[in-house]
């Protein structure tokens, strides 16, 4: 059947209007508008678009899954917001014989044979609409179907895990959200009147529940729209012989120059570019097909669903019988694998096939449509019987690939077609990461997009986890346009085992399907924004006043199975870098650093703020203070300004990116670890560190706590220094210089009572009143003597060593520096075990080189990393952007206008009948610009009301589409242009236009 050719031209000769159309040819055109040219009764009928991916889709509650009605031309459009289409119209078809052999059928076409509703209801009423629900629907504002979801019509609901229906707070059940976007309807064939429109056959009396979902993710799943049918036999009579097909009439962009084929083994059905370029994809056109995921079920209950059966195609003007099926019996040969007149197909052999063109056209081998046109295809599934009462399951997709050329675009498409297997094998139960919600802050020649959410979205995203799959981190991607394609320009994960991770996937380059790097991790760290100061596409500078495209998905990694990457899906955010508005002076920069003045405490740490957007700075002042969270530490910011926390018990001080962006501000708290800092010696020192993986002194010594451990907090720690003799004769401790409690490692560290020290141990905090401190150390006769002498377990002549000569462990001496004053060591014993009580700092000593035990006097200082702690606060000091007219007035000169000459075309056009002028430096309300040609006539005026109109109300900017008032393109010259801005001043421009030509061709 034809449908309306897509050229209505008009000629203007001496006033006459002669209005010329060309149809698809055949006797149908009749069927090409839709019900409004049939004899059917009026019908509630409803046209949706489905939209949750990359396809954007019109279609009917009638059965048109792709319907030309709406646009009147081809009804899917990829990749959505491109502009560019790929199919003309789609439907299902039914067919039966009733008893007495006469054909019956329920089809779709260009028309529709089915009505909204179930089966006897009124197809006026508009409860038998298309129901639309996504998972972006902003449900608070009543976005989506989702309050009035029809559970009675047979509305898929979500599930428990025993397949009963979850059930909200209320008791009330749940809309069965496929993926991300589902779309619902009822619709019957029992209207006699509507089956004269298609090929007049009785009705079958069947009611169809139809249910359309896709998944919105950034692999071959967000480029296919599922669609799912359920017949029943609603009527009283049995129908043979049936069939159940799903017919399309693919415009792959230039209508005139498509191919199609069929690969048998997937159930595949497809249409790609009969040459390597098409007049509307370029050079890259891509392939479009169906796939039949399951058939009918024959017989019905017993689980075995029939495939494709057939695969046929014909064409716009083709001879019988070839063309256009014309009524009943001609469609029923078709669907059956014939051609309309009942003959077989022949395949490249001259043997008959059902499934014409199942060669490859990759390789160039089998039999193969060489004859490019205006093709449409029907791939059928049956014969079965469909009895009173009976129901039938069709699932099937439409699938889009684009490759580097036309064939290549095949072999995505068998690709892509594994995926969408995939998917219903696992029932439509997918790994779906979250998509972050991005805002853009704008500044002159810079964008900045942050994605860490006021509502804690990012903390869900992150936390991801299914079947396997696991949050990993997030891709940003700039594409060429708000369809793409897509370039990555940046990654940050998560710090762990992952990071380029190899699967199988399709590559462009080569078309062929190869392991390579699906995500690109290097174990960077989390981080929500990112400051872009280039065009990644062209490598050049970002331009004020032009739009650029990016998107910020999520993605999750399985390195178990394939896919091993779930990613979500493009969600372009529209940003154009400008100043900030008239009147508004930023004082700030995006990416300037506010230092934090450290008001109280004395750690080593550091707290700072990165201006993330200027325009949100208040002038408030901030403080950061600390406090214990689950034996850690952990920060806060007070506004100090209102009193409100804005971050509350936040543990990163590591100073990666991972911090929280609030009020314009990232803050970052930066902390060292709690270890020892560092050591210094003055002197010969004759020993050294034994490395235990201490921090300091060669890895034998740290603060206790990394020890045997310490009662200290960490507030409590303190540099202390140790003062070497270099004899026992001449100290206060019978020659020795000090005494303390003594401890036996061979014994389990059981205490031995008070030994002797050529050493004393300081607190330096105040280095001019210095406290001297207790001593504790350790013995071990299995290292050398345990005579309560610290002597490095004694020498070894036969050696000429300290201890334990073989292993160098110097007797196993490790030396404990308490907090305690010195009193002798009389307070540790083995009740308060000095190896783990008040340690300030632990080291395991050994003799350094052949220097001998008391060769000299030295002295030997450590000193602990001071962490942030309750004792800590800084304070962060910001500056709000100055808002006046006198500032309005200093920049009242800036106003300007781009392009200026308008040269036929402005980079942020989008279709050849846009244009797009824009004043620039506008304030974001309150001016009114008015635009006059050279004679001084009005040509149009645009103030807050038409801003609003225009979206451009609370910018820095203005547009204007070079018409004037009458909603007429104005003609090619010079304007003058006349900005006033309330209370401020006035700005007069002059601008030139240059049209681009009009070749009107179609209406």
């Amino acid at each position: 059947m034809s449908k309306l050719h897509k050229a209505l031209i008009l000629f203007l000769v001496f006033g006459l209007v002669v209005v010329a159309t060309g149809y698809k040819i055949g006797h149908a055109a009749k069927r090409a508008a839709d019900g409004d040219l049939s004899l059917a009764k009026p019908l509630a009928k409803d046209y949706q678009q489905f939209d949750g991916n990359t396809i954007a889709c019109w279609m009917g509650n009638d059965g048109q899954i792709v319907t030309q009605v709406v646009t009147g031309g081809s009804g899917m459009e990829w990749p959505k917001g491109s502009n560019k289409t790929i199919d003309y119209a789609s439907g299902i078809w039914l067919c039966g014989k009733d008893p007495s052999g006469s054909i019956r059928t329920a089809c779709a076409e260009y028309s529709s044979e089915f009505q909204p509703g179930p089966l006897g209801s009124d197809p006026k009423d508009t409860k038998y609409r298309i129901y639309k629900i996504s998972s972006t629907d902003n449900r608070e504002e009543g976005e989506g179907d989702w309050e009035e979801w029809p559970y009675d019509l047979g509305a898929p609901t979500l599930k428990a895990a025993d397949g009963s229906d979850s059930l909200d707070a209320d008791g009330k059940k749940i809309p069965g959200l496929i993926g991300d976007q589902t779309m619902f309807w009822v619709m019957n064939d029992g209207q006699a009147a509507a089956h004269a429109n298609v090929f007049s056959t009785s009705p079958m009396n069947v009611e169809v529940k139809v249910t359309v979902f896709g998944f919105n993710k950034a692999d071959p799943l967000g480029n296919i729209m599922f669609m799912r049918f359920e017949f029943e036999n609603k009527g009283n009579i049995s129908f043979d012989s049936c069939y159940v097909a799903l017919w399309d009439d693919p415009d792959l962009g230039d209508a005139a120059d498509d191919l199609v084929g069929c690969d048998t083994t997937l159930s595949l059905g497809y249409c790609y570019n009969g040459g390597p370029v098409d007049a509307t994809y370029g050079t890259t056109p891509p392939a479009i097909g169906m796939d039949f995921f399951q058939g009918p079920e024959v017989p019905v209950g017993s689980g075995n669903y029939l495939p494709m059966t057939s695969f046929v195609y014909y064409w716009n003007g083709a001879p019988d019988p070839f063309g256009d099926p014309e009524d009943a019996p001609q469609m029923f040969n078709f669907m059956k694998g014939f051609t309309s007149d009942g003959t077989s197909y022949t395949d490249a052999e001259g043997q008959p096939t059902k499934f014409v063109f199942a060669g490859d056209p990759v390789t160039g081998s089998g039999h193969l449509d060489d004859h490019a046109d205006d093709r449409r295809f029907l791939m059928s599934s049956g014969p079965f019987t469909l009895n009173p009462g009976d129901r039938q399951v069709v699932v099937g997709a439409k699938i889009i690939a684009p490759g580097t050329d036309n064939k290549s675009s095949v072999t995505a498409l068998r690709f892509f077609d594994s995926f969408a297997q995939n998917a219903f094998d696992n029932d439509f139960v997918l790994p779906q990461p979250p998509a972050p919600s991005v805002t853009a802050t704008q500044e002159s020649g810079k964008i900045v997009l942050t994605w860490q959410d006021d509502n804690d979205k990012y903390k869900d995203i992150e936390q991801y986890s299914f079947s396997g799959y696991e949050f990993e981190g997030y891709n940003v991607y700039q594409g060429e346009s708000e369809s793409g394609p897509w370039k990555l320009i940046a990654t940050y994960d998560i710090v762990n085992d992952y990071g380029i991770v190899f699967d199988n996937t399709f590559d462009v380059a080569t078309g062929l399907v190869l392991e390579k790097p699906v995500a690109f991790g290097s174990n960077s760290g989390m981080n929500r924004n990112i400051t872009i100061d280039m065009d990644n596409i062209t490598g050049l500078a970002l331009y004020n006043y032009k739009q650029y495209y990016f998107s910020v998905n999520s993605y999750a990694v399985n390195p178990d199975v394939s896919p091993k990457v779930a990613e979500s899906g493009y969600n372009a955010v529209t940003v154009m870098p400008h100043s900030a508005p008239l009147g508004i002076k930023a004082n700030a920069a995006v990416d300037e650093l506010l230092q934090g003045d450290h008001t109280a405490g004395i750690s080593d740490g550091d707290a700072f703020a990165m201006v993330v957007d200027p325009l949100k700075l208040t002038g408030a002042n901030y403080k950061v203070s600390f406090d214990t969270l689950g034996g850690e530490y952990v920060w806060s910011v007070t506004n100090t300004t209102t009193n409100e926390m804005v971050v509350k018990n936040n543990s990163n001080q590591s100073g990666d990116e991972d911090y929280p962006i609030v009020e314009g501000l990232k803050f970052y708290v930066t902390g060292p670890p709690l270890q020892a800092k560092s050591y210094a010696a003055q002197g010969t020192r004759w020993i050294t560190g034994v490395n235990w993986g201490g921090a300091v002194f060669f890895g034998g010594a740290d603060i206790g706590l990394n020890f045997f451990g310490s009662t200290l907090a960490p507030p409590e720690l303190i540099p202390v220094e140790l003062r070497f003799a270099a004899d026992t004769t001449s100290g206060p401790a019978d020659g020795w210089q000090m005494e303390g409690a003594v401890y036996n490692r061979a014994a389990g560290y059981a205490y031995q009572g008070i030994g002797k020290l050529p050493f004393t141990a300081w607190d330096i905090s105040d280095p001019d009143n210095p406290r001297q401190l207790n001593v504790c150390f350790v013995e071990d006769e299995r290292s050398g003597n345990a005579n309560l002498r610290w002597d490095m377990g004694g020498y070894n002549a036969a050696d000429n060593c300290y201890g334990d000569c073989l292993s160098g462990d110097g007797g196993r001496e490790y030396i404990f520096i308490m907090d305690s004053d010195y009193n002798g060591g009389v307070d540790y014993n083995a009740e308060n075990d000095g190896t783990g009580a008040d340690v300030q700092m632990a080291i395991w000593p050994n003799q350094r080189g052949d220097h001998p035990w008391l060769e000299a006097e030295f002295q030997m200082q450590l000193y602990p990393n001071y962490i942030n702690n309750e004792n800590d606060v800084f304070e962060i000091a910001t500056n709000a952007a100055d808002v006046s007219a006198a500032v309005a007035g200093a920049q009242l000169d800036n106003i300007n206008v781009v392009p200026n000459p308008y040269w036929a075309w402005s980079p942020n056009e989008k279709e050849p009948t846009t244009r797009i002028i824009r004043f620039t430096n506008m304030p974001e309300r309150g001016a009114t610009i008015r635009i006059f040609d050279l004679a001084g006539n009005l040509v149009r005026v645009i103030d807050d009301a038409a801003r609003e109109a225009q979206g451009s109300l609370g910018t820095a900017s203005a547009q204007w589409d070079a018409r004037n008032a009458s909603d007429v393109p104005v003609a090619s010259g010079m304007y003058l242009v006349h900005v006033e801005v309330d209370g401020v001043g006035e700005k007069v421009l002059k601008l030139a236009i240059v049209n681009r030509d009009e070749r009107l061709i179609y209406y």
